[in-house]
């Protein structure tokens, strides 16, 4: 991950907006990927009520980490 996000910043660094779009592309195709799969091996583990859970502990880390990496962006810059 800190491969695609090196990206980003080097673009940003550079002020190269291609590059920042070359980034943004790699951490997309990246994160719906990592998505998918764990959403599969999320229902193959847990059962029932638990599951409930653990997708709302998902949806909720999943944004608390997206807002913490736009606020890094927004102190590096």
């Amino acid at each position: 991950m800190l491969e695609k996000l090196s990206l980003r910043f080097l673009g940003a660094t550079v002020e190269k907006m291609w590059l920042m779009d070359l980034g943004r592309l790699v951490f997309g195709i990246g994160g719906e990927s990592l998505n998918v799969v764990q959403s599969t091996y999320t229902v193959l583990w847990f059962k029932d009520r638990e599951l409930n859970l653990v997708f709302g502990l998902q949806l909720s880390m999943s944004t608390i980490v997206s807002l913490l990496a736009f606020l890094c962006v927004i102190w590096c810059t």
